[in-house]
């Protein structure tokens, strides 16, 4: 069923309303970030980032961190639960990854996840495995466990729409489904995404632009894309 249309009048009458009352962004746990982006629920963002950069580490740390008051999940479409388990905790806890993959923890170690044990299970944040997931496997099980926010790790490996003619044109289904999702549903969607590599040879390389972003321009109308 479509919405009824809305005239000035109303229009004037919900802002004259909506001023009177202080909102309430959803904040990323970066100052900088949180002063400018403005994100609300049913929003549609992408974060960009280099190919091994750090998108899933950030992404986490982003999750965890909205998940203290909101019910979070963290789509994963290439890794495991365990391997994102323990570069969560080795950046809330303080404790080296690489010691966790050795299982060479010490006491303080383990003493330190004990004591802040509580306040991490606290945070309603889930992982998902979603490899071989399309957008709209993802949209239906969000909307069924009526998640506040929604992490994916990345947008570019979501299965693309059956019959699609080619990469591109896949992709930009993929964007627009999500955009739609996030508007229908309410939930706050944040894909990370690929960006391109800078061109060999560059010294030093210039900061990536929303043009960066791999396979369809359609990520920079949908997405609200952040670099």
């Amino acid at each position: 069923r479509r919405a009824a249309a809305v005239g000035m009048e109303d229009a004037l009458q919900e802002w004259m309303n909506r001023m009177k009352t202080k909102p309430e962004y959803l904040t990323f746990g970066f100052p900088k970030l949180d002063r400018r982006l403005y994100v609300e629920p049913g929003d549609f963002v992408i974060l960009g980032g280099r190919p091994s950069a750090g998108k899933t580490a950030l992404g986490l740390q982003i999750a965890y961190g909205m998940a203290d008051k909101r019910r979070v999940a963290f789509y994963s479409l290439e890794t495991n639960p365990k391997k994102l388990q323990d570069r969560l905790l080795a950046r809330v806890a303080g404790i080296p990854l690489g010691r966790m993959k050795e299982r060479q923890l010490t006491e303080e170690d383990y003493g330190t996840v004990a004591t802040m044990s509580s306040g991490i299970i606290r945070h309603q944040l889930k992982y998902q495995t979603a490899a071989g997931w399309s957008a709209d496997d993802i949209l239906a099980d969000a909307r069924s466990h009526r998640y506040d926010v929604i992490v994916i790790d990345y947008v570019q490996l979501i299965t693309l729409p059956p019959r699609t003619r080619d990469r591109v044109q896949g992709m930009t289904d993929v964007s627009m489904a999500l955009h739609r999702g996030a508007q229908s549903s309410g939930i706050t969607i944040l894909g990370l995404s690929q960006l391109s590599r800078p061109d060999k040879g560059q010294v030093n390389p210039k900061a990536p632009t929303m043009r960066d972003l791999r396979e369809t321009g359609q990520w920079e109308q949908d997405g609200a894309p952040r670099q």
